[in-house]
């Protein structure tokens, strides 16, 4: 978390909410400071016990992650799991978690987007030439984030079901104080350092064209974004990005690791959405991938965009990208490189580049290609699928291959039959299989495909 602010929660010098990070040059204009100083150094697997994984309390103390933790907590405590209930897959259990999920995300993200864009709290705009979304853009994110917390408490209640059910080991809340719930606390401390890793690597394999064309460009639509948008996306990005709650298939934990995984995922994009500069945990960093596609596809406390050449410090900063392809924006969005979101004949043209991203208009929405519409197609058939399953009209094997590899093979096939011209590996086709590609595609997979598998088919195979 070393991009933030530096104060108690990764507040601002004076420990405001609303005010620079101490490390933002305010005499700069708003993103023109340079994050440099602040991105993660070779030999970070050492420096990160100082303000991560290993260091007790200190992650939590002086970064977001302590109101997040304080969320879930809250959360977990006030509205504890009934396994049993979860077990038989109960409606009341169901809806509850469901108002619960909705209440607490519409929240965060209304207060967000209220303080800033209403209240006007904040006043370091990154594109102060975009005075915020229109009121269509607003409800087209809104609509999709909501649909981001449907499908966060049907991951949830999955993982809790699979807990009540027995089909996953897992601690019982009353051995959390015994050595056999120590665990528990190690891997809470663990939980910020893998999400920065999940979230690189499924960022990164959502930006290969076939999955960027079908899927993340709808995240990207909002090049200069707003809290809304940093849950706006397309369903089959919400199932790889809530993916990183497979963590808990692979260590024994208290089912507070679930709570706290998903809070962290669900809360942490809205703030860091924000477009602003001047607030508790304004990212430029992330801004500046909205605005250029093709740079900072982690978080700034890890080192992987500096490693691969695909970083960018600041506004303007053409000399830190070494990544394999810059035209990515050509060929995305029509909007002008500056962010600012097409206005007039432009804009209203209605072409495949305003689908994909930088119109205003609720219209643009909607698919502008058959590919695109039948990749939509796929998308419904997904629950559908997934029902045969639960009649067992489908064997569980077919059904988590369907669902974790479907939209992959899908969107390769959109893409042939439209006969895209483009490399289907492109931005990074110019990278080796061998090298950088190889790596990325392997661990990518290993972070979104493989936990989705394994959820889909633990939860329709008998126990």
């Amino acid at each position: 978390m070393a991009g933030f602010g530096g104060g108690i929660a990764g507040l601002g010098p004076t420990n405001a909410v609303f005010e620079p990070a101490a490390w933002v040059d305010k005499s700069k204009q708003p993103g023109h400071t340079s994050t440099a100083p602040r991105t993660g150094q070779p030999g970070w697997w050492f420096s990160w016990p100082k303000i991560g994984i290993f260091g007790v309390g200190l992650p939590f103390v002086y970064s977001p992650n302590l109101v997040w933790f304080a969320c879930a907590a809250l959360i977990y405590c006030c509205f504890p799991y009934d396994l049993e209930a979860a077990a038989r897959w109960d409606d009341t259990f169901i809806m509850q978690r469901l108002y619960i999920n909705l209440s607490c995300g519409i929240l965060w993200y209304s207060w967000w987007h209220l303080s800033i864009y209403y209240f006007h709290f904040a006043s370091r705009k990154f594109n102060p030439k975009n005075n915020g979304p229109t009121l269509p853009r607003l409800l087209h994110n809104m609509w999709y984030c909501v649909m981001g917390l449907v499908i966060w408490t049907a991951v949830e209640v999955t993982m809790i079901h699979l807990m009540g059910s027995g089909k996953l080991l897992y601690t019982p809340n009353e051995k959390l104080l015994t050595r056999e719930g120590f665990s528990t606390l190690w891997w809470v401390l663990a939980m910020p350092a893998f999400r920065d890793l999940h979230f690189y690597f499924a960022h990164r394999t959502i930006h290969i064209r076939v999955l960027y064309t079908y899927v993340h460009s709808l995240h990207h639509r909002n090049n200069d974004p707003e809290p809304f948008s940093g849950l706006c996306m397309h369903p089959i990005e919400h199932m790889y990005y809530f993916s990183c709650v497979g963590f808990s298939f692979f260590v024994v934990g208290s089912p507070f690791l679930v709570t706290w995984n998903l809070i962290h995922a669900v809360l942490a994009p809205a703030a860091g959405h924000s477009g602003y500069e001047d607030h508790w945990q304004s990212d430029q960093f992330h801004h500046l991938h909205h605005q250029y596609f093709e740079c900072n596809y982690g978080n700034i406390g890890v080192p992987f965009d500096k490693w691969f050449g695909t970083i960018r410090h600041f506004i303007g900063d053409k000399a830190s990208y070494r990544g394999a392809d810059t035209s990515v924006r050509s060929t995305t969005a029509t909007v002008p490189h500056d962010g600012v979101q097409g206005t007039g004949a432009t804009a209203r043209t209605r072409t495949t580049d305003t689908y994909l991203c930088g119109s205003e208009h609720l219209v643009d929405a909607l698919p502008a290609r058959a590919d695109h519409a039948m990749y939509w197609i796929f998308t419904a058939s997904m629950p559908l699928v997934l029902g045969l399953g639960f009649k067992r009209a489908w064997h569980p094997h077919l059904v988590a291959m369907y669902t974790a590899l479907g939209p992959l093979v899908a969107a390769w096939c959109c893409a042939r039959w439209h006969g895209d011209k483009q490399a289907l590996l492109w931005p990074f086709h110019k990278e080796t299989l061998a090298g950088s590609l190889g790596c990325h595609l392997v661990l990518g997979m290993l972070m979104t495909v493989l936990p989705v598998y394994i959820g889909v088919y633990l939860t329709l195979s008998p126990v």
